[in-house]
């Protein structure tokens, strides 16, 4: 993101690049939780001065804006930052897990389900016999043999 930029994308610098870098600073140390690792560069161009915020891409999602007693947690759609709904938002929980929907367990018994058309496709596709071993090598089954 860049600092001295108009609507219009001409540079137009900042008077006091310093001023503006620590009110930035100190936005983002204020409305974001957890804060995100942040870079706050002054580039010369043209003889205006801009600043650079590069922000990296962080692992505790998600990420909150705080605003009047107001936690919100926003998605990148496009070119824009949207509010997450609830599904997008705990997806973004389950990301900093390394978990997927698909993977959570449930406290169902995979022993009162039955696999029959997994196991004749299987048996068809790879022409190998069908093992129940491979419901938790495929991720259906946690090893306690509860489904996911």
């Amino acid at each position: 993101m860049f600092y001295g930029v108009n609507d219009e994308s001409e540079i137009v610098g900042l008077k006091n690049v310093q001023a503006d870098a620590d009110f930035i600073s100190e936005m983002i140390k204020a409305r974001l939780d957890p804060v995100p690792e942040v870079q706050l560069i002054p580039i010369e161009h043209e003889g205006r001065t801009l600043l650079e915020v590069k922000v990296k891409a962080g692992v505790l999602t998600p990420y909150y804006y705080y605003q009047d007693g107001t936690r919100t947690a926003f998605v990148r759609v496009g070119n824009e930052s949207v509010e997450c709904n609830a599904q997008q938002l705990l997806s973004l929980v389950l990301k900093d897990t390394h978990m997927t929907w698909d993977s959570l367990p449930a406290q169902v018994d995979a022993s009162k389900h039955s696999f029959i058309i997994l196991a004749n496709t299987f048996r068809e596709q790879t022409h190998q016999e069908w093992s129940d071993k491979y419901l938790e090598l495929f991720g259906l089954v946690t090893s306690d043999g509860k489904l996911t």
